[in-house]
């Protein structure tokens, strides 16, 4: 029997105002356009979506239209020192082109159902690359609008361009500002200090004592129109057909009026920090060292590359990876999942053993994070394999050439200390039995990567032993006992070598099922979950695995046959009652379904290496999966530009859904195009 649930009913259509058509703007090669009757289009234009990292954490988000659709999109969005959540601190600018006899809008927002300003109407182009770029034509202008984001600040620039006829206008920017936690939305109110300080360089605010004062700076020639206001009622129209509360109350401090000339652009900064020196020079330092890598060509595995880059940062102190955006942060497991893919995929050996190293700091009784917080005090350990993907993680950096100086210093110790904490039994139900397998969680607690929960309970329970738990522990048991081998240690190598050759047979003996070909996805004592899941495709893709050449093959084949969509693996068989193909509006009952039958990207990853293990370079099998690969990768240019998101609905069409930008399903795609690739060479 298969359950199947049918799609919700459309929500209000969003606006469908139309504006003159206009040539295309020119482009980067590789770089994600949007013209045209995309832009014409406004329901889909309002969906196309825009990231800019800022390199520290923070990011600005929106519409290719610049108009917010969701509560987390800004210009300004950052974690201010201190605090735990990611705020929106600058939620857009009321831009606007004033001339003598005629004025255009350049910036758009959704108002109350409609749009309060329409520069939509005038935009004939917008690219990614380097940066997200808009093209406006009207009232006689050509104009060019550019944003970049460099370690919390975000600068924003307008180019009048010379085909214009005029020569020297008026830009009016109104800041639109939402001082708030980027989960939730402001409501006018009484506790916001409206005092606008004005100085030869431009404005600052600081709208509440708990967060950092706000600095609009400019080197431009400006007039300060000082004029306090609450506006209510702005629109977020995806989080409303997402189940979500949609509106928003803004605040503005007023305008600034800035003269804008064909000579000279006009540029305005934003950030936390006041700027010290010029401000164009500023924005010239940082546009220099942001150029600095280059761009790497435009053949796919090059556009991944760049689209992983994205989701690296540094706090100072330390690297790491930005799971997703707009609403998730540095989480561990996704970290590691993601790592080879974001580095060592193209070599890149001092990134991956950077956040490898920042990670052993935060250790704590053999658990590594899998929420890092602003400090080691506000670090979470709610995931059970967190260290069990840091140490395959480990594994492929020792593989790829990284530093044996670092590996025996730092890296193996940390592996030993995992190891031996599990065999000791640690937090979150961790601990190894009789037969060698390492138990996870409890009935409350959902510790593996299929983690939503819902009225405080895991939705999909995987609590006992979960199968790439005990994949990813037989593989650390065999590096533990290869690496004391080659040191001579023989007493350590044996003691894991043992531990090691009992989990093999356990494991054989508990998951495997010869009549059907497949794995359990959990074994419980009196309770074994034998659903048909991608979680067995990681046992047969590891390097070091309990499995034999044909379990791996069958494996592989059941996963090709019920499980595989042009967008991913299915995390539930169609076949399986509890199957749901569709994610409801609801967001809880989304959270119920996501792993009930969703297709997530990052799982081919896994699926290409088992192949190519099991069935090594045979033609069709890969020509089948890489036609997926490609497939996922021509995502870039849809939903969110220049990334590939969390999941996909499991039936056809397989919309995209859930988190617009995802590390792990960039990085598992681009690493599975290496793999063929290099099995191909």
């Amino acid at each position: 029997m298969v359950r199947r649930r049918s799609k919700s009913p459309a929500s209000k259509p969003l606006p469908a105002e139309k504006g003159p058509r206009s040539a295309e703007s020119p482009r980067s090669a590789g770089s994600p356009l949007v013209s045209g009757d995309d832009l014409r289009d406004l329901d889909r234009a309002l969906r196309l979506e825009w990231f800019e990292p800022d390199g520290a954490g923070g990011f600005a988000m929106s519409s290719v239209l610049g108009c917010p659709t969701r509560r987390q999109h800004g210009l300004l969005v950052i974690r201010p020192q201190g605090l735990e959540r990611r705020h929106v601190l600058v939620h857009s600018l009321a831009e606007r082109v004033e001339l003598e006899d005629d004025a255009l809008d350049v910036d758009s927002c959704l108002r109350d159902g409609r749009f309060e300003s329409k520069g939509h109407l005038a935009l004939d182009g917008f690219a990614l690359e380097p940066w997200p770029t808009w093209h406006f034509t009207g009232a006689g202008l050509r104009l060019q609008r550019e944003l970049f984001c460099e370690h919390g600040r975000t600068w924003v620039r307008w180019t009048l361009l010379p085909t214009s006829e005029r020569t020297r206008v008026t830009l009016s920017i109104a800041p639109r500002m939402a001082p708030r936690d980027a989960d939730r939305t402001s409501i006018e109110n009484d506790s916001l200090d409206p005092t606008v300080h004005v100085s030869s360089r431009g404005i600052r605010v600081r709208p509440y004592a708990g967060l950092p004062e706000l600095h609009f700076s400019t080197a431009t020639p400006f007039e300060a129109r000082i004029a306090p206001a609450w506006t209510s009622g702005y629109d977020y129209a995806i989080d409303r057909e997402r189940g979500y509360h949609g509106a928003d109350d803004l605040w503005s401090p007023g305008e600034l009026r800035l003269e804008l000339t064909v000579e000279r652009p006009a540029v305005l900064a934003l950030g936390i920090d006041a700027l010290e020196g010029d401000v164009d020079e500023a924005l010239g330092r940082a546009l220099e060292a942001r150029s600095q890598p280059g761009r790497t060509g435009d053949s796919t595995l090059e556009r991944l590359e760049r689209a992983g880059r994205r989701f690296l940062y540094s706090d100072g102190d330390r690297r790491g990876v930005i799971a997703g955006y707009p609403w998730l942060a540095e989480w561990g497991r996704d970290t590691f999942i993601a790592l080879p893919g974001l580095t060592l995929a193209h070599g890149d050996l001092d990134t991956c053993v950077d956040v490898l190293e920042g990670a052993v700091e935060r250790m704590s009784d053999g658990l590594i994070p899998n929420h890092f917080g602003a400090d080691p005090l506000s670090d979470h350990y709610g995931a059970a394999d967190t260290s069990l993907w840091f140490a395959r993680c480990v594994r492929l950096y020792g593989r790829a050439g990284g530093s044996r100086e670092c590996y025996a210093e730092r890296l193996m110790p940390a592996l030993d200390e995992i190891a031996r904490a599990f065999v000791n039994g640690t937090e979150l139900g961790l601990h190894v039995d009789a037969g060698g397998l390492l138990h996870v969680g409890s009935v409350a607690l959902a510790a593996t990567w299929m983690d939503a929960q819902t009225d405080g309970e895991p939705c999909t329970p995987r609590n006992g032993y979960p199968v790439e738990i005990q994949a990813l522990w037989y593989a650390l048991l065999g590096e533990l006992e290869e690496w004391h081998l080659e040191h001579g240690e023989r007493r350590e190598a044996e003691e894991w070598a043992d531990l090691r050759r009992r989990a093999a047979a356990t494991f054989l003996e508990r998951f495997w099922d010869e009549e059907r070909g497949v794995l359990a996805d959990v074994w419980r004592a009196d309770d074994v979950d034998r659903s048909i899941r991608p979680n067995m495709i990681i046992a047969a893709a590891l390097e070091r695995s309990p499995l034999p050449l044909a379990a791996r093959r069958r494996i592989v084949e059941c996963v090709e046959r019920e499980l595989l969509t042009p967008r991913g693996l299915r995390t539930l068989s169609p076949d399986d009652v509890d199957y749901v193909g569709r994610l409801s509006k609801s967001p809880e009952e989304r959270d119920r379904c996501r792993h009930q039958g969703a297709a997530w990207p990052w799982l081919t990853g896994f699926l290409a290496e088992a192949r190519l293990r099991a069935f090594g370079d045979e033609p069709s099998g890969l020509q089948r999966i890489e036609s997926v690969l490609q497939g996922l990768a021509g995502e870039l240019d849809h939903d969110c530009l220049g990334a590939l998101c969390e999941l996909y609905e499991g039936d056809a069409p397989h919309e995209a859904a859930e988190t617009p930008a995802m590390a792990k399903s960039v990085a598992e795609v681009a690493r599975a195009l290496r793999l063929i690739e290099e099995a191909r060479s």
